[in-house]
């Protein structure tokens, strides 16, 4: 049984007898499956980090992740086991990788540059969501200054899956 096996199994049980129709059954299963792969991939990541002894720079990643991800279009993979793999390797990459961006110096010139190029990356062009990455980054500094890396992670990764969204876009097209 596949994950849209398993969607729809759940869709066909929240849809009341009375509104059940081939359209409502295809939203709801794609809602139940997109909310199942992204628990699904959090869980397996999450178990990566712990076993890696990175969770608490996981889920402070994922907190500052989130967010800013879902903002932006970019890239998915064509099955569910491919993104569950991209996933696990994006996310444990990013954590491993907080500590080395922890110890670099003129952590606040490199957040600028890719908050910058986020800004320029990105097709959406959200002011306000910038604006407001710049104040959590400038109130993390009287709270916890680590958190600083964190955002940068964020923002390069979600970087270069929108960059990998537009690639591969142009190979759908071609």
């Amino acid at each position: 049984m596949d994950i849209n096996q398993i969607s729809e199994f759940f869709a066909l049980r929240m849809i009341p007898k009375d509104k059940l129709n081939q359209e409502n059954i295809e939203v709801i299963s794609y809602g139940v499956c997109a909310l199942l792969t992204s628990l699904i991939n959090l869980i397996f990541c999450g178990i990566s980090a712990y076993v890696f002894h990175q969770f608490e720079d996981y889920l402070i990643f994922i907190i500052c992740f989130i967010p800013i991800r879902c903002y932006h279009v970019g890239f998915h993979c064509r099955t569910f086991y491919h993104c569950l793999i991209t996933t696990n390797i994006a996310f444990t990459l990013s954590t491993y990788f907080i500590r080395w961006v922890e110890q670099a110096p003129y952590i606040t010139l490199i957040f600028m540059i890719c908050l910058i190029m986020h800004y320029i990356v990105s097709l959406e062009r959200r002011i306000p969501l910038h604006f407001i990455i710049v104040i959590v980054y400038i109130f993390n500094f009287w709270f916890q200054w680590q958190i600083a890396a964190h955002l940068v992670m964020a923002l390069i990764l979600d970087m270069i899956l929108i960059e990998g969204g537009k690639i591969n876009e142009k190979i759908i097209k071609e």
